[in-house]
Parts: C-alpha cells; sequence; structure tokens
C-alpha cells in the first residue's frame, strides 16, 4: 500500500534532462571528484606540514642552491658539507653534467631533509610550549615577563593563518592527573552529600582506600599508557558513558537549544527568513569542507581543538539497546536537506546541476512551494504519520526497538535514510513565540512532534520570522554551534543586501537563475501500520507528560572516577566503588 501511494503521492518527479546531457551526467560527476580529491590531498598535506608550510621549503631549497653557486666565503663550510652530502648519499646526478643540475638535486634532497626535521622540532617545541598553563591564572594586562617571553615564542613557531585542522598535531595532549589527587578531590566533593550520614561517608573513604591499595593504581597505569597513544584519553569514554550509553530521552536531559537574536529581526517573511538563514549554514558548511575557516585561538595565540567541527554537518544518533551510535555521511552522500511543514517531510537538495549550492532566492521559492503543497496534503495524512518525529523523544532502549521493528525495511527504510543522512533537519512550524521563555521552552522540546532530536541540530522557523537551533548533545559542545550561529546572525547584520525592503530575499542575476536546473523537492512517505500508529500515540503522550521527579542530572562529582569505572569495564570486568555507584544513582 505505500508502495503504492509513493507512485501516486508525486512529488518524486524530477526536471527531464536530453539523452546528450543525461550522457554527460559520468563525465560531471569524474571531474568533481577529481577536484574534491585534490582539494582533500591538498588540505592533508597542508595540515601535515603546519607549523611549516611548502614556501618555508622553497625558501629553504632556493638559499641552499643559491649558497653552492655563489661559494661565498662566510657560507663556505656549509657548501662543502652540502658537496660532500651529495657524494656520501651517491645522487643520481650523471656524470659529465652541469653544476647547475648538480646544484639543484643536492639542494633539493639536502632541503627536504632539513625541512622535515624543522617541521618535527617546531611541532614538539610548539606542543611542549602549549602545556604551559600559568597564562591561564594572570591578567592580561600584568602578565609576567616569562609568560611574555613564552607567548612570543608560540607567535615564533607557529604557522601564518593556520587552517581550521592545521594545529590538530601540534596540541599538547591532556595529562593524567595523578591518582591520589583524583581520589582527594573526589572525597571533598561528596562530603556535603553524606553531612546527616556520617556512617556512609566512613564507609566511602574506606573503599577509597581499598581502591587506592588494590584495583587503583593498575588503573592508573592503564590510563597513562592510553594517553601515550590517544590525541585525548577521556574524549571516547565520555563521548560514550556521558551521553552514548544514557537511556533516558534526549528532550530536556541531553539536547540544548540556541535562541534567535534578542531583538532584531532582519525579516518577519518565515520563508524569506529560512533560506537566508539555510544558505548561510550551507555556507559556513561550505568553508568547513573546504578547510577555509581559520583556527580558533586564544589571544590570537593559543590555537584551539577544533576535532568536533567534523561532526556539525550530515550526523545522527542512532538509539541502541545498550548504547546508541553516532554516524556521520559523507559529502558524497549528503547533499539535501530535510525540510519539515506540519508534519509533512520533504527532501530538498542543495546543490543544483553543477555541484553549486543554491542560492537564496531560489530556496526563498522552493520552500514556499514547500509550504504550500503541505497545505494542500495536511488533511490527507492521519495525525500519526505527521507525528512520527515524536518517537525519537522516547527513552533510548524503546526507541531503538521500535526503530528495527518498523522503520528498517522498505519505504520506512528508505525515508528514514534520507532523513539520517540529510545535512540537517529545517522545519516550517506553523506558530510563533510571544516572548524568549516561550521560545526557550519551545526550541527545548516543542510540542512533543516536531523535532527530530536524533539530528546534530534541527533548525526551526516561526511564523513570525523567528529561528533558533535545537541541537543534539554527543558529537560537540555548545560553542561549536554557537560559532555557527555567530557566522549566520554576523552576515544577517552586518550584510545590508540580504533582503529586499519587503523582507523578500534579493534576487540575483535572472540570467544566471534561468540556466539552473533543479529537482522538485520529494516528499518522504511513510507506512504507518495500526501498531505503530499506537506507538506514536503513546510517544506524543509520553512527551507532553509532566515529569513526576526532577529531570534526570548524574552528579559531576560522579564522573571524576568514570574512567577508572571504563578501565574496570574493560579489562577487569568489575566495577571498582560499586557502593558509591548504587548511592550516587538512587
Amino acid at each position: 500500500m505505500a508502495e503504492a501511494r509513493s507512485a501516486v503521492a508525486d512529488p518524486r518527479v524530477t526536471i527531464l534532462k536530453d539523452i546528450f546531457s543525461h550522457n554527460l551526467d559520468f563525465i560531471y560527476a569524474w571531474r568533481r571528484n577529481v577536484i574534491r580529491r585534490f582539494f582533500r590531498t591538498r588540505n592533508l598535506i597542508g595540515n601535515g606540514m603546519w607549523p611549516t608550510s611548502i614556501w618555508n621549503l622553497v625558501i629553504l631549497v632556493t638559499a641552499l642552491g643559491a649558497m653552492m653557486l655563489s661559494d661565498w666565503p662566510v657560507s663556505r663550510p656549509l657548501t662543502s658539507l652540502l658537496w660532500r652530502f651529495g657524494v656520501l648519499l651517491h645522487l643520481p646526478v650523471p656524470e659529465g653534467s652541469m653544476k647547475l643540475f648538480t646544484v639543484m638535486v643536492t639542494s633539493w634532497v639536502f632541503g627536504l631533509v632539513v625541512f622535515i626535521l624543522l617541521l618535527y622540532f617546531r611541532r614538539y617545541t610548539l606542543r611542549l610550549l602549549l602545556s604551559y598553563h600559568g597564562w591561564l591564572y594572570e591578567n592580561l594586562r600584568t602578565q609576567s615577563k616569562s609568560t611574555v617571553l613564552w607567548s612570543v615564542l608560540v607567535r615564533m613557531l607557529s604557522g601564518y593563518n593556520p587552517t581550521i585542522y592545521s594545529c590538530q598535531q601540534s596540541l599538547p595532549r591532556l595529562p593524567v592527573p595523578p591518582l591520589n589527587d583524583t581520589l582527594r578531590k573526589l572525597v571533598e566533593s561528596l562530603e556535603p552529600l553524606y553531612l546527616d550520614q556520617p556512617e556512609k561517608l566512613d564507609r566511602l573513604k574506606e573503599d577509597v582506600e581499598t581502591f587506592r591499595t588494590n584495583l587503583g593504581p593498575t588503573l592508573q597505569r592503564l590510563l597513562v599508557f592510553k594517553s601515550w597513544w590517544s590525541p585525548n584519553y577521556i574524549t571516547d569514554w565520555w563521548e560514550k558513558y556521558v551521553y552514548l550509553k544514557g537511556r533516558s530521552p534526549l528532550p530536556v536531559n541531553s539536547n540544548y537549544y540556541i535562541l534567535d537574536q534578542s531583538y532584531y529581526i532582519p525579516t518577519h517573511r518565515q520563508v524569506s527568513r529560512a533560506a537566508s538563514v539555510i544558505y548561510q549554514t550551507l555556507l559556513m558548511k561550505q568553508r568547513c569542507d573546504h578547510e577555509e575557516l581559520q583556527a580558533l585561538r586564544i589571544r590570537d595565540t593559543i590555537p584551539l581543538c577544533m576535532a568536533q567541527y567534523e561532526k556539525i554537518y550530515s550526523s545522527t544518533r542512532i538509539p541502541g539497546d545498550d548504547i546508541d551510535e553516532f554516524k556521520h555521511y559523507d559529502a558524497s552522500v549528503s547533499k539535501h536537506i530535510v525540510v519539515v511543514r506540519r508534519g509533512i517531510m520533504y527532501k530538498l537538495d542543495m546543490y543544483d546541476s553543477h555541484d553549486k549550492l543554491l542560492s537564496a532566492p531560489i530556496l526563498e521559492t522552493t520552500l514556499q512551494w514547500i509550504v504550500d503543497d503541505a497545505e494542500l496534503h495536511k488533511d490527507t495524512l492521519s495525525e500519526e504519520e505527521r507525528s512520527l518525529p515524536a518517537l525519537t523523544g522516547l527513552e533510548r532502549n524503546v526507541w531503538a526497538q521500535t526503530r528495527r521493528d518498523f522503520l528498517s525495511t522498505g519505504v520506512n527504510s528508505e525515508s528514514l535514510h534520507t532523513l539520517e543522512s540529510s545535512i540537517l533537519v529545517a522545519n516550517l512550524l506553523s506558530e510563533s513565540c510571544s516572548d524568549m521563555s516561550s521560545s526557550a521552552k519551545s526550541l527545548l522540546h516543542g510540542d512533543g512532534r516536531s523535532i527530530w532530536f536524533d539530528k546534530s541540530f534541527n533548525l526551526l522557523f516561526y511564523a513570525n520570522g523567528r529561528c533558533g537551533f535545537n541541537c543534539e548533545h554527543s558529537y560537540a559542545d555548545a560553542p561549536v554551534l554557537a560559532h555557527v550561529v555567530e557566522y549566520i546572525f554576523t552576515a544577517e547584520a552586518l550584510e545590508t543586501d540580504l533582503y529586499t525592503p519587503e523582507g523578500y530575499c534579493r534576487q540575483e542575476n535572472s540570467s544566471e537563475t534561468a540556466k539552473v536546473e533543479l529537482s522538485r523537492p520529494r516528499r518522504l512517505i511513510w507506512n504507518i501500520s495500526d501498531v505503530l500508529s499506537s506507538k506514536i500515540q503513546a510517544a506524543l503522550k509520553f512527551n507532553k507528560m509532566e515529569p513526576s521527579r526532577p529531570v534526570d542530572r548524574c552528579l559531576l562529582s560522579y564522573y571524576t572516577l568514570f574512567f577508572y569505572t571504563s578501565l574496570t569495564e574493560t579489562f577487569c570486568a568489575q566495577e571498582p566503588l560499586r557502593s558509591l555507584d548504587e548511592d550516587l544513582m538512587s
């Protein structure tokens, strides 16, 4: 039945091309793939050479060649070394060849060796310098001489304008705190919780001492060993035990929201604002993909880790019985977004036939088509089909079972893959919020049926032109998404030509627009059985239910030792401080 509906429901019709242009698709795809691989390889080489650059190698080789040709008295010791270096390595220089050719080969080989040594010297020296934390505790205007000298050395050794992922190999590794300090801080942080239960506090101290003398040192050594080969020994366990292993529903417990600008609204037209914000969001994605974004640096000196930026777009969290999985889709698969209107989902390709990003005016026209089409079909779909996102607000194991039973085969599997592999989900809401408090509530949990909480982030647009974000938390911290939001809002504030005086997106060159071949948005079709319908109704009821107790929030002190618990589970299949675990989680 679902396949029959899919066949007659349209909008799966795309604009047909003639046979000749169709045959050229292979050539265009091959060309795009070659260009993508070229820039990816170039970025990998550039990141691998940071904080040096290819210009350092060129300058070094040129200087060595000039010294060998000029034979300056000052440089004769180095010049003689270079000639002996060529003889010792048996460089492939033909007998009787010109002196210039010999100089070129020798200077390039010797220069490359020196360049590699210089590269690793700068990288590890910079990593050692960045391990200094004294600057954190000093005022910028009253820094000590040692901190000033340190910052000068860091600036000297750092590369010029590092790109987004250039600094990763030069960042220092996270040090492992001493076991005694960790246990002491754990006891100090838990003492206020046991003020009226001194006997439990005494038992806690006994358990800590037992852990210190028995299992603790072994786990500490394993932790130190892991820190040697892992960029950050805590990241994978933090993602696993703090986020992906959590079985509580994502709304309120894990997902967070980002509000719109406080008072300024560039346009009150919902579709126009949505088109512009989506376009700016995709421009930010392009800058990340092409690695044109500069690495963030504190005081324009200390580089920050930018690894989380890789997972912002085209990512989703997949529910599991015991642990969730975070999945990121490649750019070759994820070239579309999903737009939701009146609970109806549409796949919208974001690139034209020439693989260029759709402009804001074209997006505005396409989104308006989606709004009109949704109004026509809202009464033809059941309430349950238009409330499918409610399932993502369930407890994770319940949602995993429902997903496996009803959404893993047939047309449901196809539509779910389209949704999860999308760049982002944009929701064109039919209502507005009157104040910040109501906007915050709407963005945090919505109406229980409008937000696909598993997606890396959802863009919500209100009828009055305001917008906001609902963000899944496991893949990145809030400042990463805040950077994207800052980029969007800054463009809206500074670029005065984004909208016309009437609030529409400003049109581009009409002749260029006429040449663009577009595919019509495709409505996602779902096969909602009676059993699945009852599951969705139960999810709606669950999402709207007032909590009978405060929101589950694990105590921060509990996670002071979570990595030891992770090590124990991994290597020893035991649980240290079991009594503490039971007390804190009860």
